[in-house]
């Protein structure tokens, strides 16, 4: 059984993880969407730049839960975790309104007869393979390193959860792109 401080320590070293491997991701990301062009790529990368900045912000939130009440924080400082899960569940629910409306102007545009420009989707399967592996990667670290801490940390439930969720929408984006018809990838 560890210490409180060493659950931190560990809690700590498990988001900074996370942080460099988000950041991996949505650097990853935005190169796919230039190359590529698919709109899709760029959602998941804006997807993982959002959880870099959860990251830091839940690393910040970890050093204050060990702080002592304060006249502003009367009852501790353990509201932040709850905070951060709320705000930052809104801030996922405004990328998801992204995506919506990017995609609902492309269908829009294609409904009324415009072109819409040819993807190149040759590295969208080395992408895919490589960032849902390390979206595997952290959700295991995570989920380990929760299990390490005696299963206390909200922020690392989360943080695991969503490195999962984001394995999902990298691996469906992948393959629904990968399906697509020959003609949309720019080869007639």
């Amino acid at each position: 059984m560890n210490t409180p401080a060493e659950a931190r320590r560990i809690e700590q070293r498990s988001l900074r993880f996370g942080v460099g491997a988000n950041a991996v991701m949505a650097l990853a990301g935005f190169s796919a969407h230039v190359l590529t062009g698919s709109s899709a790529l760029l959602l998941d990368g804006l997807y993982s730049a959002v959880l870099v900045g959860s990251s830091l912000i839940a690393s910040r939130i970890t050093c204050n839960v060990v702080r002592p009440p304060h006249r502003a924080w009367p009852y501790g400082y353990e509201g932040q975790e709850a905070s951060y899960v709320l705000f930052r569940s809104l801030v996922m629910l405004g990328v998801i309104g992204f995506g919506v409306g990017s995609a609902s102007s492309t269908l829009i545009d294609w409904w009324r007869g415009n072109s819409i420009a040819a993807l190149h989707l040759e590295p969208v399967a080395l992408y895919t393979a490589l960032m849902t592996a390390l979206c595997g990667l952290l959700a295991w670290r995570h989920r380990r390193d929760l299990f390490r801490t005696g299963r206390v940390s909200l922020l690392l439930l989360t943080e695991a959860r969503n490195a999962r969720i984001d394995a999902v929408i990298t691996l469906a984006t992948g393959l629904a792109l990968l399906a697509t018809p020959r003609c949309w990838h720019g080869v007639a």
